[in-house]
């Protein structure tokens, strides 16, 4: 035979009051922004100062940048896709027209080579920029990395390569945003444990000075 004070009791409670009372907070992550080349966006040439591409569309800082097909279908893709070919002074150079602000992206292009291997700047925070590496006639290939934009601070997505570089489509994730539908500790749970912690909180007033005998085992 063991004795349960009431005030263990009381406290036990209060460790079950606070354990079913907590709720992980789930996060998700959720697509803010992408791009690609397909129609409504027209094949052709795309001089310094247009926009390209859809939903989301990029602006060129530095053009001129071509909405091709032919080459798209041969590095393994479908319909068409934004070729970075270097011009006389001048690499192409786009921003995003969305900004994005406080939080942890991950960015991902799906690029293939071109004539030469070119490095492919990619930035969306300056002092966390990406080049990657796309070797020369590789077929399509996701490129990704992860950058944190400070709070305080709004950012544009730039891209910046030539070499006949290939781009299918850019796509931006912000990680851990909003509440996933994925189901959590309800208001059932929270009801159970505030029961509970009354309940020691009354037992722990009625019998603060008591001991309970407890005994395990059947009597008739």
């Amino acid at each position: 035979m063991f004795t349960l004070t009431h005030k263990s009791i009381y406290q036990s409670l209060l460790v079950m009051t606070i354990c079913l009372g907590a709720s992980v907070t789930a996060r998700a992550d959720q697509i803010v922004s992408q791009t690609n080349f397909q129609p409504p966006t027209t094949l052709g040439t795309y001089v310094t100062g247009s926009d390209v591409g859809n939903p989301d569309s990029f602006h060129v800082a530095t053009g001129p940048v071509s909405v091709v097909a032919d080459p798209c279908t041969a590095a393994g893709g479908t319909g068409q896709c934004l070729q970075l070919t270097v011009t006389p002074g001048a690499t192409p150079n786009l921003f995003s027209n969305t900004p994005f602000g406080p939080g942890n992206y991950l960015i991902a292009l799906n690029m293939a080579g071109g004539g030469s291997t070119t490095d492919v700047l990619v930035d969306l925070v300056p002092s966390n920029f990406q080049l990657f590496p796309v070797t020369a006639h590789s077929a399509f290939t996701n490129y990704e990395f992860s950058t944190t934009v400070p709070i305080g601070a709004s950012a544009r997505l730039q891209v910046n390569g030539g070499g006949g570089i290939l781009v299918n489509s850019i796509t931006v994730t912000q990680q851990g945003v909003g509440e996933s539908p994925v189901p959590e500790p309800g208001s059932g749970a929270l009801l159970l444990a505030a029961g509970l912690g009354f309940i020691g909180v009354a037992a722990s007033q009625r019998f603060k000075a008591r001991r309970l005998p407890i005994r395990f085992g059947w009597r008739p």
